[in-house]
């Protein structure tokens, strides 16, 4: 997998998180499934097809599928805390969404730096 191929997928997550923040606040960009699901989302597609096949067995790969799950889980835990109108729930959860989605692109950077 080329650089660039780091650079795309990358570029699927920056675009995720832009629609994830106007489905968080009701103004659509994600189905409810590209929003919950970590296999569904189109960096979860990437990671579970030509990621997994070509990075597998990498740590920094296996450390982006940990992050990347427990990012959706994030998404997750704020769709609940917003249903009981929890605001302060809303707002540690948004920052643990941010949190995981810099950690993601973090790990990519350092793959793609090292490929």
């Amino acid at each position: 997998m080329a650089k660039i191929d780091f650079i795309m997928v990358g570029a699927f997550h920056r675009n995720w998180m832009i629609a994830l923040k106007a489905f968080l606040k009701g103004n659509g960009g994600l189905t409810e499934v590209q929003a919950l699901s970590h296999e569904d989302c189109d960096f979860g597609k990437w990671l579970y097809s030509d990621g997994m096949f070509a990075y597998g067995k990498v740590f920094e790969f296996r450390r982006l599928e940990k992050v990347h799950v427990r990012l959706h889980e994030h998404v997750r835990a704020y769709m609940d805390a917003k249903q009981s109108e929890d605001e302060m729930a809303q707002e540690h959860l948004l920052l643990k969404i941010e949190a995981a989605s810099e950690e993601i692109l973090g790990l990519m950077k350092k793959m793609q730096n090292s490929f």
